[in-house]
């Protein structure tokens, strides 16, 4: 009896044993259990923090390249609007020489055209004083003519009344000489009338 008693502890011990064992092996399992699922879930939120992160650095460089590309398109704007501004300069500036240009050309044509008619009044000025200069010549070649044929006309009818004057002269001379002579007449019929009145008195005495 004794010896059933002393198996049946030694059983017991051996039961209690294997149970403690196998309680141990339990733990064991879901100590490694637990370890698993923790290092299960330290690996998911490992991954979930690099996949986040991985998200975040997509996300970072597409900001980024969303940033180069704005700003790429506002360079390029700007080089566009420096290169307008640039343009439209150059057109103002092209315009401007135009205009300038256009200035200088119609000032140009307005000297031209002032000189031309200051040549055509010149020109005019010197026709009408060169005709004035023949005008007084003519004139005053006419009043020479007419002065010399007034002079000539003075002399011939000066010489006119001096012949006119001689021819009376001599009519009065001649008239005076008939008037001599017809008194000389007269005075020698008287003379030759007393003469025969004498020589009749005298005949008669």
């Amino acid at each position: 009896m004794v010896k059933r008693s002393d198996t049946m502890k030694r059983s017991d011990v051996m039961k209690r044993s294997d149970m403690v064992k196998r309680s141990d092996m339990v733990k064991r399992s879901d100590t490694m259990k637990r370890s698993d699922v923790m290092k299960r879930s330290d690996m998911m939120k490992r991954s979930d923090v690099m996949k986040r992160s991985d998200v975040m650095k997509r996300s970072d460089m597409e900001r980024h390249d969303e940033e180069e590309r704005r700003d790429e398109e506002e360079r390029r704007d700007e080089e566009e609007r420096h290169g307008e501004e640039e343009r439209h300069g150059e057109e103002e500036r092209h315009d401007e020489e135009e205009r300038r240009d256009e200035e200088e050309r119609h000032d140009e044509e307005e000297r031209r055209d002032e000189e031309e008619r200051r040549d055509e009044e010149e020109r005019r000025d010197e026709e009408e004083r060169r005709d004035e200069e023949e005008r007084h010549e003519e004139e005053r070649h006419e009043e020479e003519r007419r002065d010399e044929e007034e002079r000539r006309d003075e002399e011939e009818r000066h010489e006119e009344e001096r012949h006119e004057e001689e021819r009376h002269e001599e009519e009065r001379r001649d008239e005076e000489e008939r008037h001599e002579e017809e008194r000389h007449e007269e005075e020698r019929h008287e003379e030759e009338r007393h003469e025969e009145e004498r020589r009749r008195r005298g005949a008669t005495w």
